[in-house]
């Protein structure tokens, strides 16, 4: 639900179809697993973030490749727990992922439950997740308005390579592993760029 103002922020810019190449929104458990494939530890995480943004690649590469697009491409993940009817044990936050061709940039935001509503969150993860589009683009951030401005938006750039590195395997419980998870009994490497990835590699 969180971030479910940003496809409408991006789509209202004359001339979005010329950038925009899918949007989704998997609000149910079901979905986000459909999405990805696999169902995630936990939905509000920092990894299913970064699954969501995998998986938002691989579909702009999989649209791409086949309408001969060049442009470079990324993909978003965007997943928060964010003020409800119900009081939460855990704390209102967002996690926001940008899969770039080279880069995964990711950016935690836990919110004030004393200051902020469920709109004002909602439009800060709006806003978070527009930031991360523009950071990786190598483009300045949007500025809060005055009134909304609680917390600055101090988005920062951050190579997540290294921990995703640490964590490169997909299990077959659908989790990311350690390479000393392999086991030479039971799996093959397989080695290759991938790139592009077409329909024989998956």
């Amino acid at each position: 639900g969180a971030g479910a103002g940003l496809q409408y922020m991006l789509w209202e810019t004359a001339g979005a179809s010329r950038t925009i190449l899918d949007a989704a929104f998997p609000y149910h458990p079901q979905a986000l697993e459909d999405i990805l494939g696999r169902k995630p530890e936990k939905s509000c995480s920092r990894d299913t973030a970064i699954l969501m943004a995998g998986a938002a690649y691989g579909r702009a590469m999989e649209i791409a490749q086949k309408n001969g697009i060049s442009a470079p491409l990324l993909g978003l993940g965007l997943t928060g727990a964010v003020s409800t009817d119900r009081e939460r044990r855990g704390d209102d936050r967002v996690f926001v992922a940008v899969k770039t061709a080279g880069n995964v940039y990711v950016e935690e935001t836990i919110f004030d439950k004393k200051v902020m509503t469920r709109q004002m969150e909602g439009f800060f993860c709006d806003a978070l997740g527009l930031n991360m589009l523009l950071l990786a683009c190598d483009l300045e951030p949007v500025p809060f308005p005055e009134k909304r401005e609680l917390h600055p938006l101090a988005v920062v750039k951050e190579d997540c390579l290294t921990a995703i590195d640490d964590r490169p395997l997909f299990l077959e419980n659908g989790l990311r592993g350690p390479a000393s998870d392999v086991s030479p009994e039971k799996h093959v490497l397989y080695p290759g760029s991938f790139n592009p990835l077409h329909f024989g590699h998956v």
